[in-house]
């Protein structure tokens, strides 16, 4: 209990080497103290022991789940932090994908779209991202419609790629963008008259 109380003052006056002093004998002490293992690997992170807080947070939140309990959102954010310091892209990807999950922001879907696109490996994929992409709000860049469209037309639908592009263009998706915007009509027109020749 002791190591507890000092480790929490060391921790609120700034002191994050003494801090991770005593909440390392807290958690030794007592490691179901889940309290004490999120203080100690927040104080590894201020002290940017990203090895350490990587480890810390990782044991906490993994624990924290186990017993069916949602961290808070900042355990997320420093995890992912220490991981992107660590260059540990599967760890970044996975926090982000949790913190969609169970703190579904824009900005976590734009983010969790982002790392997607990256590591997309087919054509195929790529136009299921965007789709997950745009149905969760989270598609800002213009070129994105129009990719989507033609990946869409590529794939022989061109009746989602017509549907893509009428949206957007109801929606002003291509307002800044007039090269994007005479991109979308050209795919626009050449969906159309696939479309007839489905028919």
């Amino acid at each position: 209990l002791r190591s507890k109380v000092l480790m929490q003052l060391a921790y609120q006056s700034k002191d994050y080497a003494k801090a991770v002093e005593y909440g390392k004998l807290a958690v030794q002490l007592n490691p179901s103290d889940l309290e004490m293992v999120n203080y100690l690997g927040n104080a590894y992170f201020q002290l940017d022991d990203n090895q350490n807080a990587r480890v810390t947070m990782t044991d906490y939140i993994s624990k924290m789940e186990s017993g069916s309990k949602v961290p808070e959102e900042q355990a997320y954010r420093i995890l992912q932090t220490a991981c992107l310091r660590l260059k540990d892209d599967n760890c970044v990807v996975e926090q982000i994908e949790k913190l969609v999950a169970n703190y579904p922001k824009p900005a976590y879907w734009t983010d969790l779209i982002n790392s997607l696109l990256r590591a997309s490996r087919s054509d195929n994929e790529l136009l299921n991202i965007l789709r997950l992409a745009d149905g969760a709000k989270a598609m800002k860049d213009p070129s994105h419609y129009t990719e989507m469209a033609q990946l869409a037309m590529a794939q022989g639908l061109p009746g989602e790629a017509q549907m893509i592009i009428q949206k957007d263009n109801q929606s002003n998706a291509f307002a800044e963008s007039q090269r994007e915007k005479d991109h979308a009509t050209r795919i626009l027109a050449d969906a159309k008259q696939a479309v007839s020749l489905d028919k």
